[in-house]
């Protein structure tokens, strides 16, 4: 039977190759990983995965459960987690503050841009990490405890709505295909309650036509993000 990439596992002169790139590559990815590697470079992330993708279906020895490939795996949780702790800013101001300000408003949009990237790089590695361990950095460690919070301060604006779609459009799409029912993921309820929000900000707009526009696009969100029981309720009213 083929393996992965077409080789033999049990072919002497691939089984020896893969342990020479097991003793003298691996240890050296594992170095630039901690220490070159930058997160919040889509050009860097999508080389390393790429690098990560060969590795494990080119070599036999480094399967998904050797090891080696799981030495690999906690640096790259590693490194996301400090990128994470050490550069993930968003300063907080009140709504009216962002309203009254231009500056302090295209301070905190540029941070927000920025933790937005580093976000839609996180889900690029949906299929190399599990989804408890990608779900843990992306949801509990950035999502929840950022940018949801961010959110709710922006002013209501196409803008605002922009980026809510954002979020949802870089959750990885696998996630919701197992889902029973019709709500979303556990921990996406905090995005759903502020979607909501921003539902009930609409309603105070005194352009009707800027209002179905805006609920339009919430509701759109909401099922994109698997919220349909919140859909249908929300559009009984």
């Amino acid at each position: 039977a083929e393996y992965m990439g077409g080789t033999q596992p049990d072919d002497p002169d691939i089984n020896f190759l893969s342990m020479v790139v097991e003793k003298a590559l691996v240890p050296r990815v594992i170095r630039l990983i901690r220490r070159v590697w930058d997160p919040a470079s889509t050009r860097q992330c999508n080389a390393l995965l790429v690098l990560l993708h060969r590795l494990i279906e080119d070599y036999p020895t480094l399967t998904p459960d050797s090891n080696n490939v799981s030495a690999i795996l906690e640096a790259v949780v590693a490194r996301l987690e400090l990128c994470l702790q050490n550069e993930v800013f968003i300063p907080l101001y009140p709504r009216t503050t962002l309203e009254e300000s231009h500056t302090v408003h295209a301070f905190c949009s540029r941070q927000f841009g920025f933790c937005l990237k580093i976000f839609a790089n996180l889900s690029l590695f949906h299929r190399l990490l599990a989804p408890p361990t990608l779900q843990k950095l992306m949801f509990d460690q950035f999502l929840n405890r950022y940018l949801i919070i961010a959110l709710q301060c922006f002013p209501l604006t196409d803008v605002l709505l922009t980026r809510c779609e954002l979020i949802v459009f870089h959750l990885p799409k696998p996630w919701f295909s197992s889902i029973d029912g019709n709500s979303t993921l556990p921990q996406l309820k905090n995005l759903e309650r502020t979607l909501l929000s921003l539902v009930s900000l609409c309603r105070k707009t005194e352009n009707e036509e800027l209002y179905k526009g805006f609920v339009r696009r919430i509701a759109k969100t909401l099922v994109n993000m698997h919220s349909l029981d919140v859909v249908m309720e929300f559009s009984k009213g």
